[in-house]
């Protein structure tokens, strides 16, 4: 997403160039973009001048928003940071207390990093 970032704006990049530019096999960058075109973070274009670009502003896309659609991380709420079985609501694991802090703080730093933030770190 840095590299649909900076591009100027409007300018759709076929899948194939951004992987070739970042080095990732193409079917695997498709598959990413295909669920962030889902979530509305990308917009898709068929046809010439087709390909993909940010559905909105890179200071308007948080890092959560992109995490959470990848869903790579535990959610943000009550559920157990380790994904153990029966820790919840009624019942926490031994660590649940310290990891759910963990979570939170990592959720926060997330949604206050902007993709056009993490785009000026990656030049």
């Amino acid at each position: 997403m840095a590299y649909l970032a900076r591009q100027p704006e409007g300018k759709f990049c076929l899948v194939e160039e951004v992987a070739s530019q970042q080095k990732l096999p193409a079917n695997f960058l498709s598959k990413i973009f295909q669920r962030l075109a889902r979530r509305e973070l990308l917009a898709p274009r068929r046809g010439p001048g087709g390909g993909y670009a940010l559905a909105k502003a890179a200071h308007k896309i948080s890092m959560a928003e992109v995490v959470s659609a990848m869903e790579e991380l535990p959610p943000e709420g009550n559920q157990c940071f380790l994904a153990f079985r029966g820790c919840g609501a009624a019942r926490h694991c031994a660590i649940h207390d310290a990891a759910a802090q963990a979570n939170d703080i990592l959720w926060q730093a997330l949604r206050r990093t902007s993709l056009l933030h993490l785009e000026r770190r990656d030049r």
